[in-house]
C-alpha cells in the first residue's frame, strides 16, 4: 500500500505478500521505513490494515498539530472501532468516500487526479 500526504510527502510502502510465512530476504534492500507483512490471500484484511495504520499513520499523525484527514475507500477492513477511536484521540478525520468499484467505474477520478 502506498499513501501520501497533502503536503506531497510519500509515506514508506507497506508490502503484503501472498505467502504462508514472511522471509527475511523479502524485507531487506527496500525503501527506508518500508514495512512488510504476509497473508495467505495476499490481500489487506482487518488485522493487516490495523498494523498499517499503527505503524504508518499513527507516527505521522503524532508529529502534526491540528486536524488531519485520511481518505479511504469503503473496504470493510478499514471500518474498525479501534482505528476510529485512535483517529478521535489523534484528531484525525477518517473520510470513507471512494466506492469499492472496479477502476473502470472510477476512470473520471483517476483522470482528474493524474491529468
Amino acid at each position: 500500500m502506498f499513501a501520501d500526504t497533502a503536503a506531497g510527502k510519500l509515506m514508506p510502502p507497506y508490502v503484503v505478500y501472498k505467502a504462508e510465512r514472511l522471509y527475511d530476504r523479502w524485507c531487506t534492500g527496500g525503501p527506508p521505513g518500508a514495512c512488510h507483512n504476509r497473508r495467505k490471500s495476499g490481500w489487506f484484511d482487518g488485522p493487516t490494515f490495523m498494523e498499517w495504520f499503527e505503524t504508518m499513520v499513527v507516527p505521522w499523525a503524532k508529529k502534526i498539530q491540528g486536524v488531519k484527514v485520511i481518505i479511504g475507500d469503503n473496504l470493510s477492513s478499514h471500518l474498525n472501532i479501534e482505528i476510529l477511536k485512535t483517529c478521535q484521540k489523534l484528531n484525525i478525520r477518517f473520510v470513507f468516500c471512494l466506492q469499492t468499484q472496479p477502476t473502470s467505474y472510477n476512470h473520471w477520478m483517476w483522470n482528474f487526479l493524474d491529468p
